[in-house]
């Protein structure tokens, strides 16, 4: 084997034994399973247009179920399942991050001038704008 290789095999190993991975993988399984039936009653030779608009109906709402929290729990149970299975690190929610301090500090809001002449924001009236009654008509 070449270094190039057994870095890729390595870096493949690595991603593989992360439980984040196991999850989306599942989710994307449950999803893509859905979205095949829907591809092959689509590519039917046999299937009429109103068949083709109720299996897209069909698959529309088993999408929609997928979203509710028991199946959602119902999956991450799974996962969990194989994740002690299979010996990895358990799931856990990813730290929040800290917004950076601009973003959240108390300083004003930075607008360039241009910005406040187009829009004409509330520090400026249009009655002290020199042009204020071209605009209003009077």
């Amino acid at each position: 084997c070449s270094p190039e290789v057994s870095v890729r095999a390595s870096g493949l190993l690595t991603k593989f034994q992360d439980p984040t991975t196991l999850l989306g993988l599942n989710i994307a399984q449950v999803v893509l399973s859905a979205l095949e039936s829907l591809n092959r009653s689509l590519q039917s030779a046999r299937m009429t247009v109103a068949g083709m608009l109720e299996a897209a109906r069909a698959v529309k709402s088993q999408l929609q179920e997928m979203r509710q929290d028991g199946k959602v729990n119902e999956l991450l149970i799974k996962v969990e399942r194989q994740i002690k299975e299979l010996d990895l690190k358990p799931l856990s929610v990813p730290r929040a991050r800290q917004p950076p301090v601009r973003f959240c500090g108390s300083s004003e809001p930075f607008h360039t001038k241009v910005w406040k002449c187009t829009t004409g924001l509330s520090i400026l009236s249009y009655s002290t704008l020199p042009f204020s009654n071209w605009m209003t008509g009077s």
